[in-house]
């Protein structure tokens, strides 16, 4: 048995000792090339004659020609160790350099290379460099992958959960379809995507959702139609809130109960990724049932969230434009019915889902969600007005109606690095002592320098 074991391994490296000289060629269909051997060629061995075939010119030379795209080994046989040619065939194999070319010639500042996967049988290849940001990553991928032939698929990235994603109808999916498609990449299982963005770029979101009164929106002059309605923004002559300061306004008019500020989440997230916010609480109904014994039992049923959950999806596209889809959702418990026991809450939900493109900076608001309802006050002397009918005597109703419009504001700037050697403020306090007796510092004889330091460094001391 060991004398088995044995012969298998020697005879395995004799193999691999044989396939040491093995080859990787790239070919173009209808080419040829001639291989020399030092000594003379016994036989010749191709593994698809449809693919790569041969013809012996003479003792020492043969000739390998392309017949078509694809793959195959060529194996040359002679007194000396086995020579392997692993030949590909491809069509782009001379264009390759051309088409980086032009890739980098339509995206400034970005560096690409193609090359043939170099593994024995796969056919594919590998983009590598560095571009600016993630649209011109997916540009660059696009592009070469439709100059070489290959077809793409579509690839999306979740935006919302799968429950929420569940309920949607087929027309509303295709609706979404639309309106996501800066989040959607195409690739191809032939097409290795291995660029890399030189600075990855992160987005702050900063968000303020509130409900204000609906007389207020009107006297601010924000006409939002039924849905969800975008304002463009005010940069350079185009409507917005540069020029509009309506965080001031909101912050103003809360005070005097004319405006609720729900949420203030400041959310940071990588460009092409999603961020969640969530403060919910939860609601769990009551049910009843009757077991054989006639006795009815309690037990607790699904519980349903309420409050306020956000989701935000940035890509930074070209020129520091910033494509943005935020999808929030705004829910309360209205009622709760109690019954035998058993007990059911009514949710009344708004949610709102708008993708807009922004610069750096730059804000956006979204509304259209109303709210209306009836407030019925009623005043009453004790005991008198309860009796019938001559108890309206005494009685005094009101019914107030309002009507709160939700709104989102929206101010999306790109985050940078700090740098290392910024300037940062000290504080230097004064003793106990030195505050009795309004002493000065103690380091008032350096002061000097520090207050030139001061100037120097725009209001900052090291």
């Amino acid at each position: 048995m060991q004398k088995v074991i044995l012969t298998r391994i020697v005879f395995l490296w004799i193999v691999i000792m044989c396939f040491g000289q093995s080859e990787e060629i790239i070919m173009q269909k209808g080419k040829s090339r001639v291989f020399s051997t030092t000594s003379d060629i016994s036989a010749v061995f191709t593994s698809d004659p449809k693919i790569v075939d041969y013809k012996i010119i003479n003792h020492r030379k043969v000739v390998i020609y392309a017949n078509d795209n694809g793959f195959a080994d060529v194996k040359i046989f002679g007194k000396e160790p086995l020579v392997s040619l692993s030949i590909s065939v491809d069509p782009y194999a001379k264009d390759l350099d051309k088409i980086a070319k032009l890739i980098e010639s339509k995206l400034p500042d970005s560096t690409i290379k193609i090359t043939k996967l170099g593994i024995p049988g796969e056919q594919g290849y590998i983009i590598t460099g560095t571009v600016l940001d993630e649209g011109s990553r997916d540009s660059a991928y696009n592009m070469a992958a439709l100059a070489l032939g290959l077809e793409l698929e579509k690839k999306e990235k979740d935006a919302v959960s799968a429950d929420r994603t569940s309920q949607r109808t087929s027309s509303e999916n295709d609706k979404e379809d639309n309106s996501l498609d800066f989040l959607t990449r195409y690739e191809t299982p032939f097409l290795i995507d291995k660029l890399k963005i030189e600075l990855p770029n992160q987005v702050n979101v900063k968000l303020i959702v509130a409900d204000i009164e609906k007389n207020l929106v009107a006297k601010l002059g924000l006409d939002f139609n039924a849905g969800t309605y975008v304002i463009p923004l005010i940069t350079n002559g185009v409507l917005g809130l540069s020029q509009f300061n309506m965080l001031a306004i909101v912050d103003a008019f809360k005070d005097e109960q004319m405006a609720k500020i729900l949420a203030e989440p400041n959310l940071s997230v990588l460009s092409g990724e999603n961020a969640q916010f969530s403060v919910t609480g939860q609601y769990t109904p009551i049910t009843n049932s009757v077991t054989y014994g006639g006795q009815p039992v309690s037990s607790p049923g699904t519980a349903k969230d309420y409050g306020i959950s956000l989701t935000i999806q940035p890509k930074v596209q070209s020129n520091e434009k910033i494509t943005v889809r935020i999808s929030q959702e705004v829910s309360n418990i209205q009622s709760i019915i109690e019954k035998n026991g058993a007990s059911a809450a009514n949710l009344k939900k708004r949610r709102a889902e708008s993708v807009f493109e922004v610069g750096n900076g730059e804000s956006f608001i979204i509304g259209g969600l109303l709210d209306e309802h009836d407030n019925e006050n009623v005043r009453s002397v004790p005991f008198l007005g309860d009796i019938p009918l001559i108890g309206a005597l005494f009685r005094k109703t009101s019914i107030t109606r309002s009507k709160t419009e939700l709104i989102i504001i929206a101010t999306v700037t790109l985050a940078r690095p700090v740098s290392k050697d910024i300037s940062i403020s000290t504080y230097q306090p004064r003793s106990v002592a030195e505050s009795f007796f309004n002493l000065p510092f103690h380091k008032l004889q350096n002061d000097q320098g520090e207050i030139k330091m001061f100037f120097q460094n725009i209001g900052f001391v090291k």
